[in-house]
């Protein structure tokens, strides 16, 4: 019996995939621009439910991977978000207005939704076996959980 994972494949299309929920939350007005590579300030992103400012959002100089992982909640992004090489090194600037008395759940909502529509991704979830790593005593082990088997 194999370890699986669970990971998120992005895929730049034409159109959004079928099955992802096109009814659910938006932002009131949002933008996603090509971050400048003359803008010289660091990369952050700050606002929405439950920080200072609950009602904007913004984020500055990142790439598409890091806001993936923050939509969809994601903690170990390389592993389990996987796309063309420019989710990782073309850089966005989202700046957006949440509606009043959203939570952060709604928030994520919105951001994948935001992500989805402007850069047309398709969504699609697979079972992947994790890595795996021989030894010179040919015992193997498993970089994502350590476990060694012997074989």
């Amino acid at each position: 019996m194999g370890l699986r994972l669970s990971a998120l494949v992005i895929i730049a299309v034409g159109f959004a995939h079928p099955s992802f929920p096109q009814t659910t939350s938006f932002f009131e007005v949002a933008s996603v621009r090509l971050h400048s590579i003359e803008d010289k300030t660091p990369t952050s992103a700050g606002g929405g439910p439950g920080m200072g400012d609950p009602e904007h959002y913004f984020g500055r100089g990142l790439s598409l991977r890091v806001y993936l992982c923050d939509a969809f909640g994601i903690a170990d992004c390389r592993q389990q978000i996987l796309g063309p090489s420019w989710i990782d090194s073309e850089k966005y600037d989202i700046v957006a207005n949440v509606p009043p008395g959203a939570t952060r759940e709604q928030f994520k909502m919105m951001l994948q939704n935001l992500l989805v529509g402007r850069f047309r991704l398709v969504l699609r979830q697979e079972a992947r076996n994790p890595p795996r790593v021989r030894t010179r005593n040919r015992q193997e082990w498993s970089e994502v959980e350590g476990i060694r088997r012997d074989t």
